[in-house]
């Protein structure tokens, strides 16, 4: 996904990429390919973590998520 799309993009988790504890948190709130809208995206200098409306207040690694066409 891109780290600069705005609050209501939608997205689907791609099941892959990052960490290995980065997907196995993931996996406790989301199933592959589940389509989720950003709430909003904490730009950090090594790391990007996006926040969703269906999953508030949990973070997750962008890098793990596609944008919906």
């Amino acid at each position: 996904m891109d780290i600069y799309s705005p609050s209501g993009t939608v997205v689907y988790f791609l099941d892959d990429n990052g960490y290995d504890g980065d997907l196995e948190y993931a996996r406790q709130y989301m199933q592959k390919y589940q389509i989720l809208t950003v709430k909003q995206i904490d730009i950090g200098g090594w790391r990007t973590e996006v926040e969703f409306e269906e999953i508030p207040g949990k973070w997750f690694n962008s890098v793990m998520f596609g944008i919906k066409e």
